[in-house]
């Protein structure tokens, strides 16, 4: 579960990895779809990145039950800090 002090979360169906949202961007348009761009971060080392392709993810706004659903359709890992 996400902390309360995030406004921002992601929630990703049968995955045990945990992430905070850092950013995110998003194109809407009527009739067409949508994509979002999500940065996050993690405490958890050696996430499967492969492993959470394909699976419905929740992009929650605050803890109203305001969010987006989606499919992740791709997933880079830019840094290891």
């Amino acid at each position: 579960m996400p902390s309360p002090d995030y406004r921002f979360s992601l929630t990703i169906k049968d995955s045990p990895a945990t992430f905070q949202v850092l950013a995110f961007d998003g194109v809407e348009g009527i009739s067409k779809p949508y994509t979002f761009t999500v940065e996050l971060v993690s405490e958890q080392a050696n996430i499967n990145l492969d492993n959470l392709l394909n699976r419905q993810a929740f992009l929650a706004f605050g803890d109203g039950g305001l969010g987006i659903h989606g499919q992740i359709y791709r997933m880079v890992q830019t840094a290891d800090i």
